[in-house]
């Protein structure tokens, strides 16, 4: 999982030779993909597989399109993954405090005051909840 909670992008999905998630993956004939700017970048210098050092060709790659509707799709899932995982933060800062809206707000804010006098701090009740303050 990243840091919003996502599940992190299979590693099958990034190019070898550029480390990013492939968008147009190409496969050569043992079944290793790259991305096919990257590896036609390579074959411009070499003329071997940057994996496994055996003889390739451009003529030999073909293009990988299971492997790309495969990233696609997750890209999709984790984009929709994502908003939602947004919309309930920004649901849960937005929300106003169900005490706020209550009647009795100022009630409660009272009771709890009361209660904290001893220890000279002051409570405020607001539509972001309780805050503790200490007294003048």
């Amino acid at each position: 999982m990243d840091e919003n909670g996502v599940p992190r992008i299979a590693s099958s999905f990034y190019c070898p030779l550029t480390m990013t998630v492939m968008k147009d993956p190409v496969q050569d004939r043992e079944g290793n993909s790259y991305e096919i700017g990257a590896i036609m970048r390579w074959l411009e210098i070499k003329d071997t597989s940057p994996i496994t050092r055996n003889k390739l060709k451009w003529r030999h790659l073909t293009p990988n399109r299971a492997l790309r509707e495969a990233i696609e799709f997750e890209e999709k899932r984790r984009q929709r993954l994502l908003e939602k995982r947004q919309s309930q933060k920004s649901a849960m800062y937005h929300e106003p405090n169900r005490f706020h809206d209550m009647k009795h707000g100022s009630v409660i804010e009272k009771v709890i005051n009361e209660c904290l006098s001893e220890m000279k701090i002051n409570a405020r009740l607001d539509s972001w909840g309780i805050a503790f303050v200490p007294m003048n």
